[in-house]
């Protein structure tokens, strides 16, 4: 008969990883991947707090620019819109399948603008989140931006 194998329990697998703070994991998520805040030091507190302050102040004007041309591109459609009813009031055919191709290309365009809209709204609302943590830890820093 076969000879019953003894097998010693194996010891847990340590971890090559460190621990992370959680405190430190939580002020990676307020980065967004775009600011690491190991880096800020009194010394950088007022040029990191300037640099993401001149962003959000060039942020809005993009987010104002995006929106003109959105209005510009929601206008063409309408535009479009109402020569393809006048199109279809007057029978002209050759012209309605012109104007529903012309309309499609319109609103394909207006949907792009709006996806930059949302783009730049949502990199504005975490640039606002990244400069006020940034006054806050350079407060607990002992420096006043």
């Amino acid at each position: 008969p076969p000879v019953p194998v003894e097998i010693e329990p194996s010891s847990p697998i340590e971890s090559e990883e460190p621990a992370v703070d959680p405190y430190l994991k939580k002020l990676e998520a307020y980065g967004f991947g775009l600011f690491n805040y190991s880096v800020l030091t009194a010394d950088t507190c007022d040029p990191f707090y300037d640099e993401w302050r001149t962003k959000i102040l060039d942020l809005e004007e993009e987010i104002e620019d995006a929106g003109d041309e959105l209005d510009a591109e929601e206008q063409d459609v309408a535009d479009l819109e109402d020569e393809l009813v006048l199109a279809e009031q007057a029978g002209d055919h050759d012209e309605m399948d012109d104007l529903k191709t012309k309309l499609e290309q319109e609103e394909d365009e207006a949907h792009e603008v709006e996806d930059k809209v949302d783009d730049l709204d949502d990199i504005y609302k975490k640039s606002l989140i990244i400069r006020n943590k940034i006054a806050e830890l350079c407060l607990s820093l002992g420096v006043k931006v």
